[in-house]
């Protein structure tokens, strides 16, 4: 059953990949992303503001949920607390993962963003609007950061060594078997996906003439990175 979702998957994304490889130079041909033409600067700025605005607002929902999820915390161990510990602690995992969830909508946001900017085909005099809304997203990244100690303290400091052994050493047996299976069919679909998408990236960029040489190299790195770098650990682990 595995085995067929598995080749279910490979089948789908070569159909995608197939049709977007023919769709994109059909219309590359016919000058559909040429007519797509951002000519003035206002424009970029209204779609700049816009999803800075989006950033900035959601930062403060994040931090909302942050104080919460520390509020539910301390409400642990409090003898006026209304909920139980088991529901208190619930209440505050799940304010930080809502945190974490809106951490990564706004890197979406922002690279959303650069999507646009690209189809629009801006000059490079406008380049600096394009990492604009990304650098919102560093405040968000920098208060997830701070707020994991006040809400375990045994969470790890960020670039400390060992960072990953030591964060899956304070979950317990069922959060770290629910975090292991994911990351683990996560990796698997990575690699399926970086596959297609540089077999895509290549075709498209012989059947278009458009020079796609850098985004191959990086797919190609990122697939070294990902297959050979967890297969050299596990090989490591045995050899230990």
């Amino acid at each position: 059953m595995k085995v067929g979702r598995y080749l279910l998957l490979v089948l789908l994304g070569g159909i995608i990949g197939g049709a977007a490889g023919y769709l994109i130079p059909t219309l590359n041909d016919m000058g559909f992303f040429n007519k797509i033409l951002f000519t003035n600067q206002n424009s970029i700025m209204v779609v700049c503001f816009i999803a800075t605005l989006i950033n900035i607002i959601l930062t403060v929902i994040l931090y909302r949920e942050l104080k919460n999820s520390v509020y539910f915390k301390n409400k642990i161990n409090n003898p006026d607390n209304k909920y139980s510990e088991d529901e208190s602690e619930e209440k505050s995992n799940l304010k930080f993962l809502n945190a974490s969830f809106i951490y990564y909508f706004q890197i979406l946001i922002s690279l959303i963003f650069l999507l646009i900017l690209v189809i629009g085909n801006i000059k490079d005099i406008y380049v600096l609007f394009a990492i604009i809304p990304y650098m919102i997203t560093v405040i968000p990244a920098l208060l997830i950061g701070l707020y994991a100690r006040k809400v375990d303290e045994r969470y790890p400091k960020l670039g400390e060594h060992k960072y990953t052994e030591k964060l899956l050493s304070i979950m317990d047996e069922g959060e770290r078997h629910i975090t292991l299976t994911s990351m683990f069919k996560t990796y698997h679909i990575n690699l399926v996906l970086i596959i297609v998408f540089a077999i895509f990236l290549a075709i498209h960029s012989i059947s278009s003439g458009i020079n796609q040489t850098m985004g191959v190299i990086f797919l190609i790195v990122l697939f070294i990175y990902n297959a050979f770098g967890y297969l050299s650990k596990v090989r490591k682990f045995y050899k230990s």
